[in-house]
């Protein structure tokens, strides 16, 4: 081999090696071996930028960005958990439910959207998420090989295609084949995966046992699934890591037991820790009781923060309303937490104390702006997302629908999609 083929090697080898070992991040190592063999000559310009003027690299980045409209609006949230979980939750329904799915929906954007999911789902209901993940990952790989939809990889085939003169790969031109392959595989990760994988527990999950509870209050929306069921039929009973306190029905605050019927109106105090209570807002039928304060703050980059009400802070004593919080901070408070104390009554109408934590919903420049302001002793991002963006839903599902029905009738490219 010539010199420069030798080059190519080694630095291909030692991006692996640090990839393998988890030294630096897949972009750096990635883009460091790139760099290197720019420098030394090995390879021009035009073949190191090549990449990024690609249809497929260009598509896959497209789907991502599409994927993050999906999610933070939360418009395939109701179908994602009925299609994945319905009653069981079992492996088998994950897997397969999966699979069929990538067949039609791009598998990058799907995991993207499907692994938190999980993840909350697995909270709620006590299960280990580490039990899901790699078939989910698995499976949207299958499903994928069903038509040239459903995985990068298949763009990217069908490039190098058109590149060397040949016809780009149709739709369903690998579906005989695909399907087979895909239902043999979901078969196997059923048999496999109770046997191969086990539970695990991440050191954020097992550090949440002594984390500080805040108390949120959600209220039951008119028509949804929520209005007119029990406590345990609408599955707020047996809440992983958060628990409904009681209900308030304005003229009285009574006992959250089992079979206590919600009606629209009705506002549940929930106690639990940040990542739990954050789950909330994501529960089909419960709105936040500061919707309206949400809705305002909602834009780009905005962030869940911790504030901690300072001794010298003149919001000690008075209430979030009296103090124009939202207007003052353009910030809406989501959750208190208080460690002596019991919060009852309207969030926006207890009177505050020092020390008080409040869950804050604010832009990416409330920590700066506020840290060092004396009504907060300290003011820490949350590394936990936003309450979805429901009023945008529908633009999110409208588009996601037409570039999956675009593109497998044919009628324009994926990428045009």
């Amino acid at each position: 081999m010539s010199g420069d083929e030798w080059l190519v090697l080694a630095v291909l080898v030692a991006v692996v090696g640090v990839l393998a070992f988890e030294r630096l991040s897949t972009v750096v190592a990635m883009g460091a071996g790139l760099g290197v063999l720019l420098v030394l000559g090995a390879a021009d310009d035009a073949t190191v930028l090549s990449g990024l003027s690609s249809p497929a690299t260009a598509t896959i980045a497209a789907l991502y960005i599409m994927a993050a409209a999906v999610s933070a609006t939360g418009a395939m949230t109701w179908l994602l958990d009925r299609v994945l979980f319905g009653n069981s939750g079992s492996i088998g329904r994950v897997a397969a439910a999966t699979a069929a799915m990538s067949s039609i929906v791009p598998n990058t954007p799907l995991v993207a959207l499907a692994a938190p999911r999980i993840v909350r789902w697995a909270r709620t209901s006590g299960r280990s998420a580490s039990r899901y993940l790699m078939p989910l990952s698995f499976a949207s790989i299958l499903g994928g090989v069903v038509t040239l939809l459903g995985t990068s990889t298949n763009l990217v085939v069908s490039d190098v295609l058109v590149d060397s003169g040949q016809d780009a790969l149709g739709v369903f031109e690998v579906t005989p084949i695909g399907v087979p392959v895909a239902v043999a595989g979901v078969a196997l990760l059923v048999v496999v995966v109770p046997l191969l994988l086990r539970d695990r527990v991440s050191a954020g999950e097992s550090m949440r046992a002594t984390a500080r509870t805040f108390q949120i209050q959600m209220l039951v929306e008119p028509g949804g699934p929520v209005d007119g069921r029990t406590v345990e039929q609408a599955g707020l009973r047996n809440l992983d890591g958060t628990f409904l306190a009681a209900v308030d029905r304005g003229e009285r605050v009574v006992a959250a037991h089992p079979d206590r019927r919600l009606v629209a109106g009705d506002r549940l105090y929930f106690v639990g820790d940040v990542t739990r209570v954050v789950d909330l807002q994501d529960v089909s039928g419960l709105v936040s009781a500061e919707h309206s304060h949400v809705i305002e703050t909602e834009g780009p980059g905005v962030r869940l923060f911790e504030a901690v009400v300072a001794g010298r802070s003149d919001l000690a004593g008075r209430t979030l309303k009296a103090s124009g919080f939202r207007a003052r901070y353009g910030a809406a408070v989501l959750a208190v937490h208080r460690a002596d104390g019991d919060l009852r009554g309207k969030l926006g109408e207890i009177p505050l104390h020092v020390g008080d934590v409040l869950l804050v919903l604010a832009g990416p420049d409330f920590a700066v702006r506020w840290r060092e302001f004396g009504d907060f002793a300290l003011v820490a991002s949350v590394d936990e997302p936003p309450p979805p963006r429901r009023d945008r839903a529908w633009i999110a599902a409208g588009v996601f629908g037409l570039l999956v029905a675009l593109a497998a009738s044919g009628a324009t490219s994926l990428l045009t999609a």
